[in-house]
């Protein structure tokens, strides 16, 4: 068997775009991970999902055999994959986009049916895979029934080397290359589309989301350029502004031409993210304000503190509070997810920071 080398990452996703492992401590994993929890239908997995084609989508020539190095092992697909399990939002957007064989795929417990609007759009045409609940864990004999030949957990958080190799025993399990979140969704695109045997298309998905951005933040740039902002995201233990420059969320709205206020991102803090005190809450005074919470009672309460309603940005009407959909876009990217954000979401954006009262 010929091995080819590990996943090339394009370089504009390895250099430019900060990629260092930060610990993803307490508070990033419960502003981000209680949108999905708290937002539970309680409903089980589909019993249905046999969509694996008879015939796998087409691979570029010489695509396989493949050899994929992750953080917990090498993944070594022989062949192009018939039946494809994903085990998070971005790794099935991506297989989707790709026009992988899908069986599975997370079901997304905040919206309708379970599939996110890009997803859907994606989908459209064809048999949806069938849907796992993975908010809490990983069905390991749910997963090995479905008889896989390729698992894709390029953003798993749950992932470890563990359940990583529980996984492998079933299927080549293709991950992420340093920990869990910290991928670019660049590079989780080109790593899916090397285990599917689609490098040429997957980088074209790539450079279409990125060209999509930058015509959206031309049209708007008025709007954007120079601009300073500040994200938070609020759960019951409090209210966690981004710090990080290299916050995927921080990173689409730099995209689009402003930067991270310089008074947030000087607040460090653990894992990218620093909690605020309502008397501190005059840090997010900046030019455009972009929150949400894990419920919109957590929001309401946000928006009721006698030290937030008085702030400049919140008064002047350039204060944006973003939904379920729209943070899970820019929280846990793809290449799908950024290209409907930059159709759906910077409009919004883009009238509320122009707004002045």
């Amino acid at each position: 068997m010929t091995r080819r080398g590990p996943v090339r990452l394009h370089p504009r996703a390895a250099a430019g775009h900060p990629t260092a492992v930060r610990p993803r401590a307490a508070l990033v994993l419960a502003a981000l991970l209680a949108i999905v929890v708290l937002s539970a239908c309680g409903s089980g997995d589909d019993a249905t999902g046999d969509r694996g084609s008879a015939t796998a989508a087409t691979a570029e020539e010489g695509a396989f055999p493949v050899t994929i190095a992750s953080r917990f092992g090498d993944a070594t697909i022989a062949a192009a994959p018939r039946r494809v399990v994903a085990l998070d939002y971005a790794a099935a957007d991506g297989a989707i986009a790709l026009g992988a064989p899908l069986v599975a795929m997370p079901r997304v417990s905040g919206v309708p049916g379970g599939i996110q609007s890009w997803r859907a759009d994606a989908l459209r045409g064809t048999a949806a895979p069938a849907l796992l609940d993975l908010d809490a864990e990983i069905p390991i004999e749910r997963i090995a029934a479905l008889r896989p030949d390729l698992i894709l957990a390029t953003n798993t958080y749950l992932l470890d080397a563990t359940l990583y190799a529980r996984l492998s025993e079933i299927a080549p399990t293709v991950h992420f290359a340093g920990a869990p979140l910290t991928d670019t969704w660049q590079q989780s695109t080109l790593r899916i589309g090397s285990a599917l045997g689609r490098e040429a298309r997957a980088q074209e998905l790539v450079d279409a989301a990125e060209r999509d951005v930058r015509v959206a933040a031309r049209r708007r740039a008025e709007a954007f350029e120079g601009r300073s902002f500040a994200v938070f995201l609020a759960s019951p233990d409090g209210l966690g502004t981004v710090t990080d420059p290299g916050d995927a969320f921080v990173r689409f709205l730099s995209d689009l031409g402003m930067r991270l206020d310089p008074k947030v991102q000087t607040l460090g803090g653990d894992g990218g993210r620093a909690l605020l005190s309502k008397e501190r809450y005059d840090l997010l005074d900046t030019d455009l304000l972009v929150g949400s919470a894990v419920t919109p009672q957590v929001l309401a309460e946000v928006e009721r503190a006698p030290t937030f309603a008085p702030l400049r940005v919140v008064r002047e009407g350039r204060y944006v509070a973003l939904g379920f959909e729209p943070v899970t876009a820019l929280t846990l990217p793809s290449a799908l997810s950024v290209r409907w954000a930059a159709r759906e979401v910077v409009p919004q954006l883009a009238s509320a920071a122009m707004a002045r009262g």
